[in-house]
């Protein structure tokens, strides 16, 4: 069992009581780590464009946070060249870039280290799905995996959501990059896509030139599911630095504060609560899911 999760489970057996929406009270569960670098060094840090997000996607704010806390010197830029998740843990393993956020899948440490952090608090989980208008009385009457199965969905090259979808039962067209995968769904070349979340509603008015695609209102998708950072494995600071980082800034509730911001949890949980779930399996990550219960929201 990974060092961080004993931890976790150690202070779960001594009774540690933990709101599932708030990381503040989660500041006993995460590690402190004792990071030893030259002080005349200076740590550089590559992030990529991902999903055309830039610099103003939340992976990009939380890495910033993180390495602000961590108190390393550090040279944090942005590699604006539009990837996608395929050929961004290519390029981690190359060094290209040095971090990167995205759904968690087993088989994507066969390469590279996660960091054990659901920085999206397990709302990847939650999928909303994204629509083209001209099903949409058809998709409202859904009411089990059975009846999805009658829709193609789409997802981007490399998203872990593919293989769940798949696994599930559910054919999957997969697109280049986010935005052909907006431009195939208005052109209805597939049916639905599902988001998480904390994703939909803002990606949906990122490329609100699309105006065939409707953001559904009745359902929510749900499996075992998060977002956590890789680095490569000889990456030791690095990945040092951003969990000791991202600890303290649990601790201290900037996490929180940065999450609430930017998504608007109160008004999302609102909506959730609002919603059918309809439930699908993710057992390639099961056990690691309940072992993080602590981080993760609830609807």
């Amino acid at each position: 069992m990974h060092k961080l999760l004993i931890i976790l489970l150690c202070v779960l057996l001594v009774g540690c009581m933990i709101d599932q929406n708030d990381f503040s009270d989660a500041s006993d569960v995460v590690p402190m780590i004792q990071i030893v670098s030259s002080e005349s060094d200076i740590m550089k840090v590559v992030y990529p464009n991902i999903n055309g997000e830039g610099e103003d996607g939340f992976g990009y704010k939380v890495l910033a946070l993180a390495l602000d806390k961590s108190g390393v010197d550090y040279e944090l830029t942005f590699d604006d060249t539009l990837v996608n998740n395929d050929r961004i843990r290519q390029e981690i393993s190359s060094g290209k870039i040095s971090i990167a956020d995205f759904g968690y899948q087993k088989e994507y440490e066969a390469d590279l280290r996660a960091i054990y952090i659901p920085i999206d608090k397990g709302l990847n989980g939650m999928r909303i799905c994204l629509i083209n208008q001209t099903i949409k009385d058809d998709f409202i009457k859904s009411e089990s995996i059975e009846d999805l199965s009658t829709f193609t969905f789409g997802q981007g090259l490399g998203w872990a959501d593919t293989v769940i979808l798949r696994d599930n039962g559910l054919e999957v067209t997969e697109a280049q990059s986010l935005e052909s995968a907006f431009e195939m769904l208005n052109n209805g070349r597939f049916d639905v896509m599902p988001l998480g979340a904390n994703e939909a509603k803002k990606l949906l008015e990122l490329y609100d030139e699309y105006d065939q695609i409707v953001l559904d209102e009745a359902y929510i998708l749900r499996y075992p599911f998060f977002r956590v950072f890789f680095v490569s494995k000889d990456n030791n600071l690095l990945y040092e630095s951003v969990l000791e980082g991202l600890s303290l800034a649990i601790r201290d509730g900037s996490f929180d504060e940065l999450f609430e911001a930017y998504y608007g949890l109160d008004g999302l949980l609102d909506d959730m609560q609002t919603r059918r779930i309809i439930e699908l399996k993710n057992d390639d990550v099961q056990e690691l899911y309940e072992e993080m219960e602590p981080f993760i929201i609830h609807k």
